[in-house]
């Protein structure tokens, strides 16, 4: 058994997604016998809305720390130079509360910047999992390749969660990250017989990045005239814009913006649904094309990154990024031959691969190879 500490830039809430892929694996290695421990801390700015706070608590058996300081990340560097030093306390603070570490494992780039800027006050394996789309792009900031290199040189190990991502930093970083992918909630996405299916469900930050908006028009035209539904759950900037948009496509009776939603709420929908469609610029892994799948929806995905190591004609399309035309004939086609996709079998495969115990004995591997 192994003392680890996970680092996140969140705790898990209703409110937002922050810290979740995070928190997924602390509640796996934890199933398997280790001592982990959750060391949460957002610098997000202000306009985030979170106040300053530092608090020691449990979240479903897991001890953790949290500390929100928020403050602007631009200039990048410097701010994260101030950040570094702020995480160092809390790891101070971290340390004198639940003990020194065996692992510390630090989760997206910013984090595990933090992290490695603190190696050398735990003494201890860095392990870093890269999930961020920042990094998924042929060009990325002269700020993150700076960050980059000082995390990833000083971790004893790099994992990444998709092929595209791994090459990716093969690209820019000469890194030969290890792939493991993000864990699945396997018990809760699950497929259920329903014969009154409809219409066709999307799950995203509203974001310039998510093409929310692609979506809603590409709906608006292949659906023109056609008793057929779309309902988006998630929250964000856009919102506001994309419901003008909706507004302006005469389809609020048929385009709803849901808002967030729990894992439970989400399951239900897509229980009810007959698809899955997001049009993403980019994703390093996609969790929620994974969820639907194993909720018995055949999936429409662009071809962004993460996605394309499980999607496949058994399971979905994918398409090209930005492309409105083949959007507008892929919702067609899915929305058509739904019912022609194997919906009980088609997530098997991902409830295999991707379940939580699964991923974390691949983790203990790792950490026992150092």
């Amino acid at each position: 058994m192994s003392k680890i500490f996970v680092i996140s830039d969140g705790l898990p809430n209703p409110d937002n997604l922050l810290g979740t892929f995070e928190m997924d694996q602390a509640l796996a290695l934890k199933s398997i016998g280790h001592d982990v421990y959750f060391i949460a801390f957002n610098s997000y700015p202000f306009r985030h809305k979170r106040k300053y706070e530092e608090k020691f608590g449990e979240y479903k058996g897991i001890p953790y720390i949290y500390k929100s300081f928020p403050f602007e990340r631009r200039p990048l560097m410097p701010f994260a130079n101030m950040a570094a030093i702020m995480f160092r306390g809390l790891m101070i603070r971290a340390i004198d509360k639940f003990g020194m570490p065996d692992v510390v494992h630090a989760h997206f780039i910013y984090q595990a910047f933090l992290a490695a800027k603190a190696k050398n006050i735990y003494n201890c394996p860095l392990v870093i999992t890269e999930h961020s789309s920042l990094i998924n792009r042929d060009n990325i900031s002269p700020g993150y390749i700076k960050m980059g290199k000082i995390a990833y040189n000083r971790a004893d190990k790099v994992i990444c969660v998709s092929s595209a991502l791994q090459n990716k930093l093969k690209l820019h970083f000469s890194i030969n990250a290890i792939l493991i992918p993000n864990i699945l909630e396997i018990d809760t996405f699950v497929y259920n017989e329903n014969k009154n299916r409809r219409g066709i469900v999307s799950t995203s930050n509203l974001v310039p990045l998510k093409r929310v908006d692609l979506l809603i028009r590409a709906f608006a035209k292949a659906f023109e005239g056609k008793d057929v539904s779309l309902d988006i759950f998630g929250d964000g900037p856009e919102k506001l814009k994309l419901q003008k948009l909706i507004d302006s496509l005469n389809a609020n009776n048929k385009v709803k913006l849901r808002g967030m939603a729990t894992r439970q709420q989400l399951a239900q929908a897509y229980n009810n649904a007959k698809a899955f469609v997001m049009l993403s610029s980019t994703e390093t892994f996609g969790v929620v094309y994974a969820e639907a799948i194993m909720s018995g929806l055949p999936v429409v995905s662009t071809l962004c990154g993460g996605p394309e190591d499980y999607i496949n004609k058994n399971n979905g399309l994918l398409i090209p990024v930005d492309d409105e035309l083949a959007a507008i004939y892929a919702l067609k086609s899915i929305y058509k031959n739904s019912d022609n996709y194997d919906r009980r079998y088609m997530g098997e495969e991902l409830r295999e691969n991707f379940a939580p115990q699964t991923i974390a004995k691949r983790l203990e591997y790792i950490y026992n190879s150092i």
